[in-house]
């Protein structure tokens, strides 16, 4: 894109009208990892997918899971993330209804030439359950987030008795294991996602303010959640939830400190990319897709 192009452009929807007359609920989107498709939950049952060039004609099924997906809160959509293997295009991890972790093999991309392949040799693994160090106590894991390198995937569980942050190291081997991230911590922790380089982590947590709150933290890997830098932008600020965090293209003129993208914290930059958090501003009815 050329930089000095400042025409806005207008954002297609990859949903099409018609779907979104049948009143279906689209969540938590994310890209393979060549950004050439979008993977996204619809209605917690489907796991849907969009080549991302050829927009709502592409919108298929990509996966229905046998115990559905997470549901989505309707303050901020935990649960329902869907992510790709960075290194194996052909394995994503989602969260189903029963509150694990599940892995899913033997994916084929969707491409702009065959947006809707047959998904025929899938096998689902309950990786919270077969993993060494899981409870056999009731509890719910939700949003995982794949590192960089494929080694490890971080998400939020109830495993402590509160939402804290988890590794669950060798997701793709026969025996994972699931670690704290905080061993003994005692603050929520909720939908954490790696830095581009798998450095640091970027998480939420709900605290009470003028009213309930939702803060946006960043935190190197190794460092006491003490330690944890708060990207918000003060009390009384609207919610921000479901952090992304992508990688951006080289430019001096970026701050390596963080700092305010968009008011009111729609986004910020962050040194080695781009953190985008949702903002809560208002309700809608239903929710779609938008590139």
């Amino acid at each position: 894109m050329d930089p000095s192009d400042t025409t806005e452009a207008t954002p297609a929807s990859l949903v099409s009208a018609t779907e979104f007359s049948t009143a279906h609920d689209d969540y938590a989107p994310s890209f393979t990892d060549d950004g050439r498709a979008v993977v996204f939950n619809r209605d917690n049952v489907w796991i849907e997918t969009a080549v991302v060039a050829s927009g709502a004609t592409s919108d298929c099924t990509l996966y229905a899971p046998p115990t559905h997906l997470a549901p989505a809160s309707g303050d901020n959509g935990s649960g329902s993330r869907i992510v790709f293997d960075p290194v194996s295009p052909s394995t994503l991890a989602y969260v189903g209804g029963d509150g694990h972790i599940h892995l899913v093999t033997g994916v084929i991309p969707p491409t702009a030439a065959l947006p809707c392949p047959v998904q025929s040799h899938l096998v689902d693994t309950d990786l919270s359950a077969g993993a060494t160090g899981s409870s056999t106590t009731p509890y719910v894991d939700a949003n995982p987030d794949w590192s960089p390198d494929g080694s490890r995937i971080v998400f939020d569980s109830t495993r402590g008795g509160i939402h804290t942050l988890w590794f669950l190291s060798g997701p793709t081997s026969l025996s994972p294991s699931v670690s704290p991230v905080w061993p003994g911590s005692t603050a929520t922790a909720t939908q954490p996602v790696f830095s581009p380089d798998g450095n640091q982590i970027a998480y939420t947590q709900p605290v009470v303010h003028n009213g309930t709150q939702v803060l946006a933290y960043v935190v190197a890997l190794g460092q006491p959640q003490s330690h944890a830098v708060d990207l918000s932008l003060g009390a009384g600020a609207a919610a921000n939830s479901q952090p992304a965090w992508q990688p951006s293209f080289p430019n001096p003129n970026l701050p390596e400190a963080p700092a305010p993208l968009l008011l009111p914290g729609a986004g910020l930059l962050v040194g080695g990319g781009v953190l985008a958090v949702r903002t809560r501003r208002n309700r809608l009815p239903r929710h779609r897709i938008t590139l």
